[in-house]
């Protein structure tokens, strides 16, 4: 009854409402690109300043709708409420006689009490749903960035293509490159201490022709493991496994790779303890070569995610019980391999990918996690659609004229 001759009305006011909405949205929402465009050109590192505006840009995509959606629900509820409350006292009006009875005023009464329990609700809508918001916001855990990475980078030995590898430095470069995780090596010395190493031999990283195990920790924290790389990292030292974790707490994931030499003194007892006391165990995988390994660490936590590495991909391996991925050679990746391990319900890691076809294969692959020696390339290759293009450009454009950071920095 209330919307009798008035459909038209009603009908264009909504649209009205809605096309000013989503104008006034994307006004913002590319204001918001631009802005956020110009502050990583300006304060992020120079070689990493596309892979950072890409990391952050699904992130800005996400929390844009979900505000959008809010607003324009809550938007539209008030309308709705507003043309109704008109149409209502309208109706009301003209019904009503000159002389008013005490039906009219209960009447009246009933309405304005209406309107108040309407506008209450709204309130609770609105306040509901920035709470939830700012939830969403405070919240933001790695599950959630992981839900918007789409393929997961994982930065091999660190982000070794601008640090020593499996160095603090190149934990904190992996960190910069704003990697998902961070692949690093661990094995023990003498004394039972965990640190990363990716060889048995210190030969190559360290210029010691001795195996790890042979050494206790306080000789090997004399050994320089950075010189080799550059001169800026000469006196670098070989962490332990607790350092790698305290640096990396809450700030980036680790796939933890444990290199089985034959050498072991409880090396996944040692781990799973350092994992828990660093409350670990949703900010890590495990990983090795070793099936009867990843068994003993599933056995002593369960909630640790494993995974099994394999240089080639064969046979019937998809089912195999205490995994929850497996890490196999990129070139040994194919559709089907990638199809018969996700109807296992088990997720398919690539290394080690360095090349922009070998990572836009892995892509059209449809895997989930690709481990790289060169996060940067990587984040730009699978983040460059048609929708990021615009703000690349200008990304590139800024860093390729001086003159533009001159004037903005002044």
């Amino acid at each position: 009854m209330l919307l009798k001759g008035r459909n038209l009305k009603t009908v264009i006011a909504l649209l009205l409402c809605n096309l000013g909405l989503t104008l006034g949205f994307y006004l913002i929402y590319y204001s918001v690109l631009f802005l956020t465009a110009l502050l990583v050109y300006l304060f992020a590192d120079k070689s990493v300043v596309i892979a950072v505006f890409l990391s952050v840009y699904p992130r800005i995509n996400f929390y844009a709708f979900v505000f959008f959606g809010m607003i324009a629900f809550t938007t539209n509820l008030n309308l709705i409420s507003s043309l109704y409350a008109t149409y209502r006292e309208k109706n009301f009006t003209e019904k009503r006689s000159v002389d008013f009875s005490f039906g009219d005023r209960s009447t009246s009464l009933q309405w304005k009490m209406h309107k108040h329990i309407v506008s209450g609700f709204l309130l609770l809508v609105i306040a509901a749903g920035l709470f939830n918001f700012y939830r969403t916001i405070k919240n933001d855990s790695f599950t959630l960035k992981e839900a918007l990475s789409g393929i997961i980078i994982t930065s091999h030995r660190g982000n070794s293509y601008v640090a020593p590898e499996n160095t603090l430095p190149a934990l904190e470069n992996a960190i910069v490159a704003r990697s998902d995780y961070a692949e690093i090596d661990i094995q023990q010395t003498k004394d039972g201490i965990i640190v990363l190493l990716h060889d048995k031999s210190l030969w190559r990283t360290a210029g010691l022709n001795r195996d790890i195990w042979s050494l206790t920790y306080r000789q090997v924290k004399e050994l320089d493991a950075g010189y080799w790389f550059g001169k800026e990292f000469e006196h670098i030292k070989i962490p332990t496994l607790e350092e790698a974790l305290a640096l990396c707490k809450g700030r980036i994931k680790l796939n933890i790779e444990i290199k089985a030499n034959g050498h072991e003194n409880s090396i996944v007892e040692k781990l799973v303890v350092l994992i828990e006391q660093y409350d670990f165990e949703h900010q890590c995988v495990v990983t090795s070569t070793n099936y009867d390994t990843l068994i003993k660490v599933k056995q002593l936590n369960g909630e640790i995610k494993t995974g099994y590495i394999m240089s080639a991909a064969y046979g019937d391996f998809y089912n195999k019980d205490s995994i929850d991925f497996f890490s196999i050679r990129s070139k040994y990746i194919s559709k089907s391999v990638v199809e018969s391990v996700h109807s296992a319900g088990k997720e398919i890691h690539a290394w080690t990918v360095n090349t922009t076809s070998e990572i836009n294969r892995m892509k059209s692959l449809g895997i989930d996690n690709i481990i790289t020696d060169n996060p940067t390339l990587t984040r730009e290759v699978l983040s460059l659609t048609d929708a990021t293009k615009t703000f690349i450009e200008l990304l590139n454009q800024m860093l390729n004229h001086r003159s533009f950071y001159r004037i903005v920095k002044q």
